[in-house]
């Protein structure tokens, strides 16, 4: 889903890109929860919320277009 949103601004090879990336974080977020959280979604939240909020932060202050 992730893939989708982005096909019309970076074009098909990066959607695909994002799509697989988004996908694996999926799975390892799922493997995550079922083995070492005992089903608890809690540990992928708290995963899911830190990397949004640094990719917030390397947004706001352009901090990638500075390298």
């Amino acid at each position: 889903m992730h893939g989708i949103m982005f096909f019309s601004t970076v074009g098909i090879f990066w959607a695909f890109i994002i799509t697989v990336i988004t996908g694996i974080s999926g799975y390892l977020m799922g493997y995550i929860n079922e083995r070492y959280s005992d089903g608890s979604i809690i540990s992928s939240w708290m995963l899911h919320g830190t990397v949004n909020t640094l990719a917030s932060i390397i947004s706001m202050f352009n901090v990638l277009e500075k390298l």
